[in-house]
């Protein structure tokens, strides 16, 4: 089971769809009685939800993708049954807010975070890359440092126990994630002081604890 009571799986497809779509890679498209359709997508998606979605993606690549934006205003109680009506009124004017709007989006020539949803953009990649997360709380990337990926993967397990975080990976899958999340990551098994020929991971080390 993945998140919220939706597979695992299905998290995972909904995220390589997103970010196919998103990184304009060519994607194939079934379409009902005809053929299928492969091309690139220039569309953007629009998602509104009452509540940050996670979506699965171990290298926070996807939600970096997003503009994230905070409604900070509830109808609840208050909802006004002419606003259909109301709205339609106002067309030019709201046309007209839309073309200053792109212009403006023209002249600067890409889309921008605004700030209020700055924080909400931070948590969406925690949420996306529990992987990451991890990284940034306890591990230090650089070229100086190294780690087994025994050891490395002990202190992974210790840190989703604290958090009743569960997944069910192994270390190779571990492994595999967390060169997803670093990918300046090596992998060795030297033979020097090194018996067993344990796998090492090159660029990542634990923060010392004092």
């Amino acid at each position: 089971m993945g998140v919220d009571g939706v597979p695992q799986r299905n998290l995972t497809i909904i995220a390589e769809r997103l970010l196919r779509i998103t990184g304009e890679d060519e994607v194939e498209v079934n379409r009902k009685k005809s053929k299928y359709w492969n091309g690139q997508l220039t569309a953007r998606a629009v998602i509104f939800s009452n509540e940050l979605l996670r979506f699965q993606d171990d290298s926070g690549v996807l939600a970096g993708r997003f503009l994230t934006w905070r409604m900070q205003q509830s109808f609840r109680g208050r909802e006004d049954p002419d606003l259909t009506d109301k709205l339609l009124a106002e067309r030019p004017g709201i046309l007209n807010l839309a073309l200053d709007a792109l212009d403006r989006l023209r002249e600067r020539g890409r889309l921008e975070q605004c700030e209020s949803g700055m924080e909400m953009s931070e948590r969406l990649g925690d949420l996306t890359s529990d992987i990451s997360v991890f990284v940034a709380e306890r591990c230090v990337v650089g070229a100086d440092q190294e780690v087994l990926l025994d050891e490395l993967f002990a202190s992974w397990q210790g840190w989703c126990a604290l958090r009743s975080i569960r997944h069910g990976w192994g270390k190779p899958q571990f492994s595999e994630k967390l060169h997803s999340a670093v990918p300046t990551l090596c992998s060795s098994r030297p033979r020097k002081d090194n018996p067993r020929r344990l796998t090492t991971l090159i660029g990542i080390g634990l923060v010392k604890r004092g």
